[in-house]
C-alpha cells in the first residue's frame, strides 16, 4: 500500500506541474477541466488520507506489542 500511494502521489503532483507548465487558457480545455479542477485536488486529499491512516496504523500496531 505504501508503494502504490507514493506512486500514485507522485503521479498526481507530476501530471499537475506538467499540466500548469503547457501555459493553456482554461477555456482551450473544454470539459477535461473538470478533471484539473476537481478530481485532481479530491484525489490528493484522499491520498493525504490514506498517507495519514497508514501512519496511524504502524502507531497502533507498535502499541499493541508487549
Amino acid at each position: 500500500m505504501w508503494v502504490f500511494n507514493v506512486w500514485s502521489t507522485a503521479d498526481l503532483l507530476h501530471a499537475y506541474y506538467r499540466g500548469i507548465s503547457l501555459g493553456l487558457d482554461p477555456g482551450q480545455l473544454g470539459a477535461v477541466y473538470f478533471i484539473a479542477t476537481v478530481v485532481v485536488p479530491f484525489l490528493l486529499i484522499t491520498h493525504g488520507v490514506v498517507f495519514w491512516l497508514l501512519l496511524q496504523g504502524d502507531r497502533v500496531a507498535a502499541s499493541r506489542e508487549p
